[in-house]
């Protein structure tokens, strides 16, 4: 497995969501359930299962921005 991504920003798809303070510490965004509705389809899945089954990962640091990965709960390091 490689340890980059590239994405093709120009045809991506592109959405805008605020971002909300949830206590002093939390900032929170909204996912859009077409996302999701997605990836439970790729893994021929329901979108409750698909819920129940996956975690976000969130991946951040050394680029600009953030990148978003969809990883199986029992596959996610504690």
């Amino acid at each position: 497995m490689s340890d980059s991504v590239t994405i093709d920003l120009q045809s991506a798809l592109t959405k805008n969501y605020n971002i909300r303070f949830n206590g002093p510490y939390i900032l929170e965004t909204t996912l859009p359930k077409d996302v999701l509705e997605r990836e439970a389809r790729v893994q021929g899945m329901s979108l409750s299962e698909y819920v129940r089954s996956f975690e976000l990962i969130w991946h951040y640091g050394s680029f600009p921005g953030m990148y978003v990965e969809f990883r199986r709960k029992d596959k996610v390091a504690a």
